[in-house]
């Protein structure tokens, strides 16, 4: 069984999302994180890339940390410089950056694809916990 990866794309404080399309066969009208199936041959990373820009047309140069495994898939946060998204593959209808606080009104109202919240959440309350630089 091949597993997933998925990308909690960051620009400062927005979050990525990625409007399904209502014909999609998983969670059709949710918003989500870009991200897919692991290809035969392919290491987690190179998958994340490769969906990350058929999905949203972000390529390298960006940050790339791994947040951990949660049903099936690996999750990593990209930080981007720029918030530049074209969707690709036509999977997608639309996208949002989106800020933590909006993103919590998706989920509590339903909008949200399967795990992605949890991903979110995960990413946000790690920022929190890392102590602050100070010069």
């Amino acid at each position: 069984m091949r597993g997933g990866v998925h990308a909690v794309v960051r620009h400062r404080d927005a979050f990525l999302l990625l409007l399904r399309g209502h014909t999609a066969p998983w969670a059709p009208c949710k918003w989500g994180l870009p991200g897919g199936l692991i290809e035969k041959r392919e290491t987690p990373v190179q998958a994340l890339k490769r969906e990350v820009y058929e999905e949203a047309g972000i390529v390298p140069p960006y940050s790339l940390e791994g947040l951990g495994v949660r049903g099936g898939s690996i999750f990593y946060e990209i930080g981007v410089a720029t918030p530049k998204v074209a969707l690709l593959d036509g999977e997608h209808e639309r996208y949002m950056w989106a800020n933590f606080e909006d993103i919590s009104d998706l989920h509590a109202e339903g909008f949200l694809a399967p795990g992605c919240w949890a991903a979110i959440r995960d990413a946000v309350v790690r920022d929190a916990r890392r102590p602050a630089y100070r010069a």
